[in-house]
Formats: C-alpha cells, sequence, structure tokens
C-alpha cells in the first residue's frame, strides 16, 4: 500500500484543550516591580501549582516571562495598535475582553504549550500544529506529529522530512518527490530537498521577485547588471528574520556620473541590491512547478493530503485535543492516524480478496462450464 516515493505535505490547527480566557501577561526577564506589580493586579484568577511535580513547575516558570528583544517589543506595540484603531470601528470592538493576544507576551497556565493561531475567516484560539504526510499510492499516512502552532511550516519542514525518511529507510523505501504548498516554500528547504537527492514541488511564496527592475543577473559572475552597463558585485552574507541573504553593490566612480541616477538611487552614492542566498534553488523550484509535470502534481497533492487531514479531523476524534501538553497531543494524533490507517487497510484488504474470489469463479465456472449466475 505504501511506495514511498512521492510524499504529499500539508498541516492543519488541532485546538487544545485551553481557552483564551486563561491567558496571562508573561514577566519581563528583569521583573521590575512596578510593571510586576501591575501585571499581577491583572491576573486575578490564581492558579495553584500544588499538584504538579517540580520538573513540571519549573517548565511552568519558563512560560511566565518575555523571551523576545526590545526590537521585537517594539514591532508587537506597533501591530498592537494597528489591530486596535482597526477593531474599533468593529461591532463588539470596544468590549475590554476585545484586545490584541501576542505569544510573545501572553500564555496559557492552563496548557502553557499551546499557542495562539488564526486562520483567515476563523477566530483566534489555542492551537497545536498537526504535519502530516500522505503516500500519494493509497493515501496512506506515512508520518503525523505535533508541534507549535506559532511555527510556521517552512520551519517545520526539515524536522518533519528528516522524521519521515527514518521512518520509511527502516521498511527499505526512499523518498523520490514531496509535494507540499506555498506555507513550506523557503530556499534553505529547497535545498535540503535538493542535498537529499529528492525531487521537490513546492510553490514559491509571493515574496521572492525573479527579476529586478532595470537589472539582469549574470550568474557565471555572479554581478547584476544595470540598464547602463554598470555591475552590482557581491559583497557580503547576512541574515534576515532567520534567512540568508546576499548584498549587491555598484561603485560610487560607476553611479556618479549616471544620467538615471535620481530615478534609480535617489541621492545615495551607490546602488544596493539584497537577493535571497539560494535563488539558483528558487529558480530550479519554480520552473519544476510551472512544467506541466508540477502542475499535475499539484492537482494529486490537493487530492492525496487534504482529504486525509479532513477525515482525521472530522471523523477520527483530531478536532480538539482533550489532553494538555505537546508530547500528549503527539500520541493523540498518532493515535487518530493510526485508527486511519487501520481502516484503510481493512478496505484495501477486503477487496484484494474479493478481486482474487471474482478471478476464482471464473477458472472454476471456465473449468466445469458452470453459469455465472449461478455464483450469485
Amino acid at each position: 500500500m505504501v511506495s514511498g516515493h512521492t510524499q504529499a505535505v500539508d498541516s492543519a490547527y488541532v485546538k487544545a484543550n485551553a481557552s483564551l480566557d486563561s491567558l496571562e501577561q508573561k514577566l519581563p526577564a528583569d521583573t521590575p516591580k512596578n510593571h510586576l506589580k501591575k501585571v499581577l493586579k491583572q491576573n486575578q484568577e490564581q492558579h495553584s501549582t500544588e499538584n504538579k511535580s517540580d520538573s513540571e513547575q519549573e517548565k511552568d516558570e519558563d512560560y511566565k516571562y518575555i523571551s523576545v528583544n526590545k526590537r521585537k517589543l517594539k514591532d508587537i506595540a506597533a501591530r498592537e495598535k494597528n489591530w486596535t484603531e482597526k477593531q474599533r470601528r468593529r461591532p463588539g470592538g470596544t468590549d475590554e475582553r476585545s484586545k490584541y493576544l501576542s505569544n510573545k507576551l501572553h500564555y496559557s497556565p492552563t496548557d502553557p504549550e499551546a499557542r495562539v493561531a488564526v486562520k483567515p475567516g476563523k477566530r483566534r484560539q489555542l492551537c497545536y500544529a498537526a504535519q502530516i504526510a500522505v503516500d500519494s499510492s493509497h493515501h496512506v499516512i506515512s508520518h503525523i506529529q505535533a508541534d507549535f502552532a506559532d511555527k510556521k511550516d517552512c520551519q517545520i519542514l526539515p524536522t518533519l522530512l528528516q522524521n519521515l525518511m527514518q521512518r520509511l529507510k527502516k521498511h527499505d523505501l526512499k523518498i523520490d518527490r514531496l509535494l507540499a504548498d506555498t506555507g513550506y516554500s523557503n530556499g534553505e528547504n529547497y535545498a535540503i530537498l535538493e542535498r537529499h537527492g529528492i525531487e521537490g514541488y513546492i510553490p514559491a511564496h509571493g515574496t521572492y521577485k525573479q527579476e529586478l527592475e532595470g537589472f539582469v543577473y549574470n550568474d557565471k559572475e555572479d554581478v547584476w547588471i544595470c540598464s547602463q552597463g554598470k555591475k552590482a558585485s557581491f559583497r557580503r552574507y547576512y541574515i534576515e528574520r532567520g534567512n540568508l541573504k546576499k548584498r549587491y553593490y555598484t561603485k560610487r566612480k560607476d553611479c556618479k556620473g549616471c544620467p538615471i541616477k535620481i530615478q534609480c538611487i535617489g541621492k545615495g552614492y551607490e546602488k544596493r541590491i539584497d537577493k535571497t542566498a539560494y535563488q539558483a534553488e528558487y529558480e530550479r523550484m519554480i520552473a519544476r512547478v510551472e512544467s506541466s509535470k508540477g502542475q499535475y502534481l499539484k492537482k494529486r497533492r490537493q487530492a492525496t493530503v487534504e482529504p486525509v487531514l479532513g477525515t482525521l479531523i472530522n471523523f477520527m476524534g483530531m478536532r480538539k485535543i482533550n489532553t494538555r501538553g505537546l508530547a500528549l497531543a503527539h500520541k493523540n494524533f498518532v493515535l487518530a492516524a493510526a485508527s486511519y490507517n487501520l481502516k484503510k487497510y481493512l478496505n484495501f484488504s477486503k477487496k484484494r480478496v474479493i478481486a482474487q474470489v471474482n478471478a476464482l469463479e471464473g477458472q472454476i465456472s471456465a473449468i466445469f462450464n458452470i453459469p455465472s449466475f449461478c455464483w450469485s
């Protein structure tokens, strides 16, 4: 039933056993007295930890403190301000319970490992992320795991791929193709797939631009050439939001007397170009996805993994997790996947046995010249 060569990957949010009403504000790492009093006053409900072990109490303590830097806190404050202004225009937006929730500033003492997540058209809730891989031959679940809901799919793919390869290797199976949606798009992921010899079909996200207006890329020299024939050469690597990028600069003397300097760089002295360090991997992936084979595999992925996720959520008890903690959520997912595969196997075996019986009936009918209606 499992061929292993083509795997379709997708994810879904599963509601955790905790409510948004239980969220509390995290304390700053340095715990200033004034802020501490303010936060403790806001947290009216006190949660008892008498029945918890020492290791569980230490684990809960880790979630109580803010772990992001000041720059990230400023970004969160700006988003909160914009969200509040938009919320006031909506019905019920002035309610005191209507507030901006961030995983960086809030946590749930009921289930500290649950994360606030939201999908378009749905309300915010505490969730876990179910990551699933389905074999394309007979839609058998080849791997499933639970992860934090505040992680992006592209961040989880390396771990998911490693676990999937180890699982299939135990049965002497090898992955040849991996199908996924745009959420798993990442230059580093493309490079990992190529390193393992796996043919990936993952559409690039919208932020990646193949062309740069007014410039042409020369891959042999690794330079960008402008419309005036001047070159922007590579200077250094840098990391932006966890992504490895390359920075290119033109020479000041080339831009000094350029007739289109004002339109190109304004009052600057040189042109700066920032591009991903995995541009070659992006181009190869885009070429595969846009090919006729890639368009066919896109439909095949949609018909393979999405119905399986729908069955697990609606009929296999994965609509909500009744336990608490990431480890127990993973056990719930594994049990749901095992029940799905068992049902799939029973149906498959039944069809195979019926086919063998029908073939045997046909052989007996031919030998003894028995009419076919006698078997019904």
